[in-house]
């Protein structure tokens, strides 16, 4: 079972106790994969855009979020792993930051520090340090005579400073592979922010292993909560990256479908659809999946289109209804509905409405005791600025083409006889 956590749960009161690799309820952090971008020190638009964010910095001593805190970024590669940060300063001040000689006193300066605890073995961590003139510290379990070959670059200017670090896999033992479990902190010396600052829960020192939050490296997905700000918790917001413009369908349980677009070139199978489901309302998502059978837009490109999506209001019964262009050209075209009768699990039926160009799509349902009872309305971009509305019903989509995933059930080929 896959199942989707807020990437950082910070805040937490000082006498939680260290989480296990096991413990979904620890701090947890899932990053995705990302070319390298161009080592300057400057979080560039469009070279970042792949890294998950991370925030929500408290100071040590302490579990409080702090107010106008940094902003980490972290991505990882077959090459190595990669994290920037962009820091405050007061307007029109630099960073305080003064040594410039390798494994030098850089704690002392404004710096940020990446700690990895590889299999979050609680043991020996590896540190790397680099402070805002772009000097570099390394060490391993506190032995300042390890010295790996990894890159840092900074940029100290009025009102912020910014830095971006890549590290080779070489640099610290195996690569990483694809949900493999790793400790992580990043530790944030800020003058101006009042001292050292945490995104995990430590207490004392920078190397409590134990206390680190869990990074696992990600190909499809990550949850992120973004804008933890003590300053302005009405700007918290919660961002999927590599999915979008989802649909939401409650299930006769009580359960809620979720269908997104990807527009994610480097994911896996990156035309298809993707799903999930909450039992909690919305707290959890489980059953995450890549559904092969729904396509995302054209078949040619990893750009996805947004879908329909509606639930029938058939009582005790899950029938959904999917849309989207159905193509193996370039052009969005050729807009079909496709059928679950299990509530999204498996999508056995599907039928063409218009072999016209198409695009985004929308979905509803008759009320039941209403004038619209028993219809379906598909309403659906068709091309030259131009939209139209088709009425459907569930008879005639049953006359659709099947798609072998799945079968319709017996209650339903019954009734459609």
């Amino acid at each position: 079972m896959y199942r989707l956590l807020p990437l950082l749960l910070l805040s937490l009161p000082t006498v939680l106790l260290a989480g296990t690799i096991t413990d979904r309820t620890w701090p947890r952090a899932t990053i995705l994969r990302m070319a390298a971008p161009t080592l300057d020190g400057t979080l560039a638009l469009g070279e970042w855009d792949a890294a998950v964010a991370l925030t929500g910095f408290t100071r040590l001593p302490g579990s409080d979020l702090i107010g106008n805190p940094p902003l980490v970024k972290v991505a990882w590669s077959d090459e190595g792993l990669m994290v920037g940060a962009q820091v405050p300063l007061p307007p029109g001040q630099l960073a305080r930051a003064r040594v410039t000689d390798f494994d030098g006193t850089v704690w002392e300066d404004d710096c940020m520090e990446v700690h990895l605890d590889r299999g979050h073995a609680h043991q020996k961590n590896y540190q790397f340090i680099v402070n805002a003139l772009g000097t570099r510290f390394d060490a391993l379990g506190g032995d300042r005579a390890f010295n790996a070959d990894w890159q840092a670059a900074a940029v100290n200017q009025p009102g912020q400073w910014s830095c971006e670090v890549l590290i080779p896999w070489e640099a610290m033992g195996e690569a990483a592979a694809v949900g493999d479990l790793d400790g992580f902190n990043v530790v944030v010396n800020s003058s101006y922010l009042g001292g050292t600052l945490t995104l995990s829960p430590i207490t004392r020192s920078a190397h409590e292993t134990a206390r680190y939050l869990h990074l696992v490296y990600g190909e499809d997905l990550a949850v992120a909560l973004e804008g933890l700000d003590a300053n302005a918790p009405q700007d918290i917001r919660v961002r999927a990256l590599g999915t979008g413009e989802a649909t939401l369908a409650e299930r006769a349980d009580g359960s809620v479908y979720y269908n997104s677009r990807l527009h994610w070139p480097q994911a896996r199978r990156p035309t298809s659809r993707r799903h999930a489901v909450s039992r909690d309302s919305g707290a959890t998502w489980d059953d995450w999946a890549i559904v092969d059978t729904l396509p995302d837009g054209p078949q040619t490109t990893a750009y996805g289109c947004m879908g329909g999506l509606v639930r029938l209001p058939v009582e005790d019964r899950d029938i959904l209804l999917f849309s989207n262009v159905d193509t193996t050209g370039a052009r969005r075209e050729r807009t079909t509905v496709w059928v679950s009768c299990d509530g999204g699990m498996t999508w056995p039926l599907k039928r063409l409405v218009d072999e016209g160009p198409g695009g985004y799509s929308s979905l509803a349902a008759g009320r039941p005791e209403t004038a619209s009872e028993g219809s379906i309305y598909l309403f659906y971009e068709a091309g030259g600025g131009r939209a139209r509305l088709a009425r459907l019903n569930l008879s005639w989509l049953l006359a659709g083409e099947a798609t072998g995933n799945g079968q319709l059930p017996a209650w339903l080929a019954r009734s459609s006889e």
